[in-house]
């Protein structure tokens, strides 16, 4: 039987909840959206030309809104002391809602953990080549307003259209389309003077070509708009208020890569990272609790990633790149390395992660005693396998870091987290 459970968990609790709903949705899906590589909304449309279904969502009522606020205001607002050690899942994984603060916002380390990511994102952000991945434009290095403007103009309506670009779909797949758009139509103006079925023509091959004409309807707005005059708004909440199309994940984006606020961004990898770094356990892309906590702790982590820049830079001004290189760090990391199959040994963020140290704690066969707990979590599914005796777990033991040496004594060992997948 033991055998029989590893087969079935083995296969990541993500997808096994709601299977019939998932496979109807992979199967619109065309095989260039089949990649944890693809950035994806939760909530920015992305429909069909014949129209995909909608997910129907509970009614929430206003208790349970009122209980997650002040679940969402005590995990991430005011975090204080943050448990530093992993709970075991041979202990069913039993822990109290404090235990999803996170370690990012821990006082001690939380600073050196932000830096970490940010620093390996300086590092690797020029390996994989993306055009619309350029430099920040820092405000107080042009003084010249309107210069500023066109700069500014231009580099939100690149992002913009990119974000719209990648979801669902894969990035090796959107740059060609990307360089030809922007090719064609440099400025949003030159996009909003456009004939409507070269939009659609210029679009063909990317899927929900709904997409297309959105864009170019809600370029015409901002364009003729008299206060927008063609330059997006910069803040999220005007970002989704104003613009058609445009839903939380990507106004969080363009206000954080282009205009430097701190506005999260979380798409598919994002909540596939977090969750991990917070040792939530669920469904990331159907449970609501779930998914409002993760956006809760974005937001959270990003506030104190542009707090950072005034203490470290020793700057006045509440704008920098921070925000937007954060934000395309997680990415970046759940599309590269925290994957369905993650590669933790690459990883820069191991120290701040519940399931990293969760799987550590079970290779080195910790006790799975569990204290006395007043407040038992209520945003986690249950953990009700005994994973104790399970064959899963021997991918969690010491692994060779180099496969191609042949003597044992001498080759050195290295934890990996690639059987985390067996409940992750």
């Amino acid at each position: 039987m033991t055998g029989k459970r590893s087969m079935r968990l083995s296969s990541t609790r993500l997808s096994s909840n709601g299977s019939n709903k998932s496979s109807r949705t992979r199967a619109r899906l065309s095989k260039e959206t089949a990649s944890s590589d693809a950035f994806a909304s939760d909530n920015d449309t992305q429909e069909s030309d014949d129209g995909a279904r909608r997910i129907k969502r509970r009614k929430v009522t206003k208790s349970r809104v009122h209980k997650a606020i002040e679940t969402h205001a005590f995990l991430f607002k005011n975090p204080g002391t943050i448990p530093p050690e992993p709970c075991s899942p041979t202990s069913q994984r039993q822990h109290s809602t404090s235990y999803h603060k996170p370690l990012f916002l821990c006082e001690s380390r939380g600073l050196e953990h932000r830096q970490a990511l940010l620093s390996w994102f300086d590092s690797v952000s020029t390996t994989r080549a993306m055009p619309w991945r350029k430099s920040w434009v820092n405000p107080s290095h042009e003084p010249d307003a309107s210069a500023l403007r066109k700069l500014l103009e231009r580099r939100a309506y690149e992002v913009w259209i990119s974000e719209i670009m990648l979801q669902q779909t894969r990035v090796a797949v959107v740059i060609d389309y990307w360089n030809r758009w922007m090719d064609k139509w440099p400025t949003i103006q030159d996009l909003a003077g456009a004939d409507p079925e070269d939009v659609l023509a210029a679009w063909r091959g990317l899927g929900y070509y709904s997409r297309a004409t959105r864009i170019h309807e809600a370029a015409k707005l901002v364009v003729q708009d008299p206060t927008m005059q063609g330059l997006l708004p910069s803040t999220a909440s005007e970002l989704e208020e104003k613009v058609p199309g445009v839903g939380r994940y990507t106004a969080g984006a363009i206000s954080s890569i282009v205009f430097g606020r701190a506005a999260p961004m979380v798409d598919g990898n994002v909540l596939r990272v977090l969750s991990r770094q917070l040792g939530i356990y669920g469904n990331i892309k159907s449970d609501k609790m779930v998914i409002d906590t993760i956006w809760a702790a974005a937001d959270a982590l990003v506030r104190a990633v542009a707090l950072d820049h005034l203490s470290i830079e020793d700057s006045k001004s509440e704008i920098s790149d921070r925000p937007g290189r954060w934000g395309q760090a997680l990415m970046e990391l759940g599309s590269t390395i925290c994957t369905p199959k993650p590669n933790c040994s690459q990883c820069p963020i191991t120290a701040s992660c519940r399931v990293y140290n969760e799987a550590k704690n079970m290779s080195q066969n910790k006790d799975g005693t569990v204290a006395d707990i007043e407040d038992f979590c209520t945003i986690c599914e249950p953990f009700e396998e005994d994973l104790s005796n399970d064959p899963g777990i021997t991918a969690l033991q010491e692994t060779k870091a180099n496969s191609k040496t042949a003597d044992k004594k001498k080759a050195p060992k290295q934890l990996t987290l690639s059987g985390i997948r067996i409940y992750w």
